[in-house]
């Protein structure tokens, strides 16, 4: 059997023994547009795979399935016991881990890139209800010290900056695990990450606060964390390593 056919062919066992994780998770992005951003980190994991594996091939191992084996057994572990205890919806906590496997495991790709499937589908619900709607109102009254509509806009646990640092964390650590460099530099971009976070989420509801109110429904669902994405690019100090990779290319 052929590398590709084998690759081939534990893609498409997956895809039918996780089917009920996938569509469970996919239901949950589908049903809920706040959520569509990890498109952007889906995204931004692929680039990190393909770069790691063209630009960094000393770092990458031979697959083999029993390196993968571990992964993928606990994927289909935690898909089988959410189910059966009556939590289905944590059983999209298995498609990462079975991504990790396929990639690490199986393409040989370093575990620092492959950690990013982590990122791939939205924080479980307990941790943005802890942290969200909180974090929403304190951006919210500190924006409506600018913009008197800002604090009256209407938010929900989305809006506090789980998701925006999801994405701009995703963003840092997928250039810093392709090339990584002193740790120092990754906890740098982390911090310049954090940052950017609390400043988007401020902004987001300043700008909430003086659109008409149909646009500015489409603008905190959607165009925030889009507008967020570009500013990860030009951000000084958001991208570890860029400066380095600057100076090795002249």
């Amino acid at each position: 059997m052929s590398e590709r056919t084998r690759l081939w062919g534990v893609a498409a066992a997956l895809l039918v023994g996780l089917s009920p994780s996938l569509v469970a998770a996919g239901r949950q992005v589908w049903a809920e547009p706040r959520l569509w951003y990890v498109v952007a980190i889906w995204a931004l994991f692929a680039r990190a795979i393909t770069r790691s594996r063209r630009t960094d091939p000393v770092a990458m191992s031979p697959g083999s399935i029993l390196r993968a084996a571990p992964w993928i057994v606990a994927a289909v572990l935690i898909q089988l016991l959410s189910w059966a205890g009556g939590f289905p919806q944590v059983s999209r906590l298995a498609v990462p881990l079975a991504l990790i496997g396929f990639t690490t495991g199986l393409l040989g790709v370093p575990l620092r890139v492959s950690a990013l499937a982590l990122l791939c589908l939205p924080p479980p619900h307990f941790l943005t209800q802890w942290v969200g709607l909180d974090l929403a109102d304190l951006w919210a009254r500190i924006a409506g010290a600018v913009v008197d509509g800002a604090g009256n806009v209407p938010r929900s646990t989305w809006d506090g900056g789980v998701r925006t640092l999801a994405l701009t964390g995703a963003f840092v650590w997928s250039h810093w695990s392709v090339k990584p460099g002193p740790v120092n530099r990754l906890a740098l971009g982390l911090l310049a990450a954090l940052g950017l976070t609390v400043a988007a989420q401020v902004l987001t509801f300043v700008v909430a606060g003086v659109l008409p109110t149909d646009l500015a429904a489409i603008w905190l669902v959607h165009l925030c964390w889009m507008v967020v994405l570009g500013a990860c690019f030009v951000v000084p100090g958001i991208r570890p390593g860029a400066r380095a990779e600057t100076i090795h290319a002249d």
